[in-house]
């Protein structure tokens, strides 16, 4: 079978969180948000592993999708609630207003959107998912608000109904059987990369569902380039175990954690390592590279 969903929980969060907060480069109250945020994300997880909220498939079917070159959850045919991705994003929506106001306005005005019957937050998550560019300028043009910041939340609603689907896609098909530079199950982005401890083979994460699988050490997962010419890293000497691999042909970057460099009981989840690495998305984004992805 494919790699798991990493199986992240509140308890491994606060661990490891912990161990960061000592580190004088990552802010404690960045690091709290992230904590509050999880766990109601968790919860939603939790209430929706009885709900069933996509149609079977199998290996036969997965892999015609991925030889269509589409991922194997088809979002038409997702369940998301409509109730539950109110719920969330309403304590998303509370958790903000202790911390960022100007964030907390974003949610606000979504939520305001949704309740007015402006829009549906069930729109919104396929939205992001099929990448429909149109719809989502119109609800930034409706909402008064950032087509990144409406993304950012879209992805943080959606996140615990695609781990859910996920974690039993990778339990049912082998994802890895055909090479991907976006997630095989839901068609998200990749988070960060590691190279792992036991082989050094490079691993992406999603940065939506939490899939992991294997990709070439050689290649862009944004673009697709191979030319050694334009591909490279750069890293700081005094975390030399985290690196930032760039491609010059389209500018973006993902970083990476070569976890042979790091001792067992230091290895993280790499959602946690995005958080501990932010200091690299400064410096990258002063090389002038970008991140495909955006954090609310």
């Amino acid at each position: 079978m494919g790699h798991k969903r990493n199986g992240l929980t509140p308890e491994g969060v606060n661990r490891q969180i912990q161990d960061l907060i000592s580190e004088s480069y990552v802010a404690p109250a960045y690091l709290q948000l992230f904590q509050e945020i999880f766990n109601v994300q968790y919860q939603t997880e939790i209430k929706l592993q009885a709900k069933n909220l996509y149609t079977s498939i199998d290996q036969r079917e997965a892999d015609k999708r991925r030889e269509q070159g589409l991922p194997i959850l088809d979002p038409a045919k997702l369940q998301f609630d409509e109730k539950e991705l109110i719920d969330l994003l309403q304590k998303i929506n509370q958790l903000l207003s202790k911390y960022d106001t100007a964030k907390n306005l974003v949610s606000s005005r979504l939520l305001e959107a949704e309740e007015s019957g402006k829009l549906s937050l069930c729109e919104v998550v396929r939205g992001i998912m099929t990448d429909n560019k149109k719809y989502l300028r119109w609800v930034s043009e409706e909402t008064v608000t950032d087509e990144e910041e409406i993304i950012s939340f879209a992805r943080a609603i959606a996140s615990p109904f695609l781990r859910v689907c996920a974690r039993d896609i990778n339990q049912r098909v082998d994802i890895d059987r055909s090479p991907a530079n976006s997630c095989p199950v839901c068609g998200g982005t990749p988070m960060m990369a590691k190279l792992q401890q036991k082989d050094g083979k490079k691993v992406l994460e999603c940065s939506l569902c939490n899939t992991q699988w294997r990709f070439k050490r050689l290649r862009c997962p944004f673009c697709g380039n191979e030319d050694q010419n334009t591909l490279g890293f750069f890293f700081s000497e005094e975390h030399s175990a985290y690196r930032v691999d760039k491609c010059d042909k389209c500018r973006h970057y993902i970083k990476t954690v070569d976890e042979r460099q790091k001792a067992q009981d230091k290895l993280k989840a790499l959602a946690i390592e995005d958080l501990a690495t932010l200091y690299l998305d400064i410096l990258a984004e002063k090389e002038g590279y970008q991140s495909i992805n955006k954090s609310y």
